[in-house]
């Protein structure tokens, strides 16, 4: 429904500006209509996934997605940075540094949304304990890797999102696997610890 309408309301103004001058008009259909597209696509999955943690633990996501934030950006600006990976400026738009913003909200969606679903499937509205937070963490950080595994990076890959340095079998590097599951735990812990110092004062 968001995407849909955003896409609408672009496409008014994309047909406006083509009106008035043809060579820019040229430019946003062939390059920036998708970047337009995939920062939608990843905005309303970071929202989605807030959303729903939000309703469930309330002020607890401010160090947690704050811990994402700042990472993923940091840590996506110094990587790509070294080479290992570029992205393509013709399927983004808006940067913080040489990261599309579009990334952020990915890492967002992709870590906050496993994490909500396995919470609300295996803790509910029983207190937690600390093995089922571990257990939520690691099974929500496994389907972030997974997700990067199976989805995004073929994606990434046909739609030429970012470009890796060297080819490999599996569209990325395995260290690249490991980030995607390392990186998703330690945020997940960070709100499970959270959650678990409530529990138990």
């Amino acid at each position: 429904m968001i995407l849909s309408l955003i896409r609408k309301q672009y496409s008014k103004v994309q047909s406006q500006i083509i009106t008035l001058v043809p060579q820019l008009g040229e430019v946003l259909t062939t390059s920036k209509r998708d970047g337009l597209g995939f920062l939608a696509s990843f905005f309303v999955l970071s929202i989605q996934g807030l959303i729903i943690m939000f309703y469930n633990f309330g002020q607890l996501l401010l160090p947690y997605i704050g811990f994402i934030t700042l990472v993923s950006l940091v840590g996506e600006n110094i990587v790509s940075s070294k080479g290992h990976y570029t992205y393509n400026t013709g399927r983004h738009i808006l940067y913080v540094g040489i990261v599309p913003i579009s990334i952020l909200f990915l890492w967002i969606g992709s870590i906050a949304g496993p994490y909500s679903g396995f919470y609300i499937l295996l803790i509910g509205n029983n207190q937690p304990t600390s093995i089922m937070l571990w257990t939520v963490s690691i099974l929500a950080a496994m389907s972030s890797m997974i997700f990067d595994f199976i989805i995004l990076e073929p994606l990434a890959y046909k739609k030429r999102l970012w470009l890796w340095r060297n080819k490999h079998r599996f569209y990325a590097p395995a260290k690249n696997y490991a980030v995607w599951f390392i990186f998703p735990l330690l945020a997940n812990l960070l709100l499970s610890l959270e959650l678990w110092l409530i529990s138990i004062g």
